[in-house]
């Protein structure tokens, strides 16, 4: 069927009064964008210094739509962050989009990876989503095969992708098919 994927512009909540306490020793992923480093956390994502220090932190107080973030990748000049339980958030410097999987539904981003052509989007609760910057789709799924579904690892060689997953071992897309 067709997918259904909700783009919502994100926006700062009023936290007035608010303080968040959060904890994020636990790094999940780390990419360098427009020369500075970030790295998700289970508290946020992280903006750090070439030696390590934290320079900022964008959380839920900033609009982020959930602290536990897990997976980062670089598309078009936009960051693209993976969240637990908010499905994907897209990052150009100063303004958070959300885009949340409806159809078919999921919300557990576990691995993103960009290729020249291709985000690709890995749901440990679905299946494997591209976007291409402009739509989203479902461009490596099997039409006819068992539906990859618990996506762990992505990883591209040349014309290759493979898509490790939790339950279905691993998937092997070559010349397109």
């Amino acid at each position: 069927g067709p997918v259904e994927v909700r783009t919502t512009p994100l926006s700062v909540p009023d936290m007035d009064g608010v303080t968040c306490w959060l904890e994020t020793s636990a790094t999940q992923s780390m990419v360098d964008f427009r020369g500075q480093l970030y790295a998700t956390t289970s508290g946020g994502l992280l903006r750090l210094s070439q030696d390590g220090a934290v320079m900022g932190r964008l959380t839920t107080a900033d609009g982020l739509p959930d602290n536990d973030l897990t997976a980062l990748a670089v598309f078009r000049d936009r960051l693209f962050i993976g969240t637990r339980t908010a499905g994907l958030v897209e990052y150009d410097g100063a303004r958070l989009i959300h885009h949340v999987f409806r159809q078919p539904s999921a919300v557990y981003v576990s691995c993103l990876l960009a290729t020249p052509d291709f985000l690709l989007i890995g749901l440990l609760d679905g299946g494997l989503y591209d976007f291409d910057g402009h739509q989203f789709a479902q461009r490596f799924q099997p039409p006819r095969a068992t539906p990859i579904t618990g996506v762990t690892a992505l990883h591209a060689m040349g014309t290759r992708l493979f898509i490790g997953t939790l339950a279905n071992g691993l998937f092997i897309w070559r010349e397109g098919e």
